[in-house]
């Protein structure tokens, strides 16, 4: 918890990372060496988080996509 802390202690950074993603995608982010590497996998979490929720409503709306 500590090591978060002082990782992840911008706090424009962290509100935006946090409302987001798990403890579990932290815990993989904590080990990256560099504050860059960590921003850049948490972003590219994101915007995979983010092309699944377009994809499912995609779907919902189109009937005929689905089985």
């Amino acid at each position: 918890m500590m090591q978060f802390a002082i990782e992840f202690s911008d706090f424009e950074i962290l509100p935006p990372l946090a409302a987001k993603l798990s403890w579990s995608h932290f815990l993989l982010l904590i080990p990256l060496k560099s504050i860059e590497s960590k921003i850049y996998y948490a972003t590219e979490r994101l915007l995979i988080l983010s092309q699944m929720k377009d994809m499912k409503m995609v779907c919902k709306s189109d009937p005929s996509l689905m089985s």
